[in-house]
Formats: C-alpha cells, structure tokens, sequence
C-alpha cells in the first residue's frame, strides 16, 4: 500500500525535483516511524538533509503530512515538525508554519484538501479547516481571547 500512495504522489508532481524530495521524504519519514533500530533512518536522514539543503526545504521527518502532498517551486517552505496537514494539500515557495516564537509550542493543523499561496505564513494555535485557500503573502495568527 505505500508503494502505491507514493508513485501516485510523485506522479502528481510535474517538477522533478518534487518528485525527488517527495520520495526521499516518504522513505525518510517511513523509516522513522517504523525503524525500531533507527538505523535505516540515520542512512537515509542524511541523504534527506541534503536534499533539504540544496533545495532549500525545511521539514522535518518527523512531520506528518497526509498522502496526495504537492509541491510547486519547491523552494523556502519552512514546517515546523509538530504541525499536522491532511492528506491533499498543496504547498507553493515560502509557506512558512511554524509556532509564534520562543516559548510558544502551539502550532497550526491543516485539514484535508488545503492550498496554500506563495509566502503564505500561518502560526501559531490556527486550525485551518478542509478545503481552505491560504492567499498568498498572507499572515494568519491565533488571536487571543479576552480573559
């Protein structure tokens, strides 16, 4: 089964350099959560961390990200590893989500079926809902309620 969620993932990519990081990313993140001994992870983290680098990616193995996952101009996306996505989003360069800074540990969660714009930033406590359009160059915040 995830043999074929991920060649139906990497063939919903066109660029290939998502093709590359989306396959080095599912067999990283595999070997993560299934690798008792960790020792596939470590071999394969490492290769994974330069692909990160070269292609200016910043997401963690550890992330969790629904199957359906595409990517356009893989370049500056920043996903803190707490944050959940649901299966189908689509990501753009420079989406940033992430917590609100030092001392904070929230994070958003992102349903099913969202898209993102370029240089959409969300952080903090924001749950963003099935089927949502982030615009791009926008900022959504957790607001804080009155005591």
């Amino acid at each position: 089964m995830f043999w074929v969620k991920l060649r139906k993932e990497i063939g919903a990519n066109n660029s290939l350099r998502v093709k590359i990081f989306i396959l080095i990313f599912r067999l990283t993140s595999y070997s993560f959560h299934s690798d008792r001994t960790k020792i596939l992870y470590l071999a394969i983290n490492l290769f994974y961390k330069l692909t990160c680098f070269l292609f200016k990616i910043d997401i963690l193995a550890r992330t969790e990200i629904g199957w359906g996952l595409r990517i356009f101009h893989p370049f500056c996306i920043c996903i803190h590893p707490d944050v959940k996505i649901g299966a189908r989003c689509i990501l753009r360069h420079g989406v940033t989500l992430g917590n609100a800074g030092e001392g904070s540990d929230t994070v958003p969660s992102v349903g099913d079926d969202v898209e993102f714009g370029c240089y959409a930033t969300v952080i903090g406590d924001v749950r963003i809902p099935d089927g949502t359009k982030v615009r791009a160059l926008s900022l959504t915040t957790a607001t804080r309620r009155p005591s």
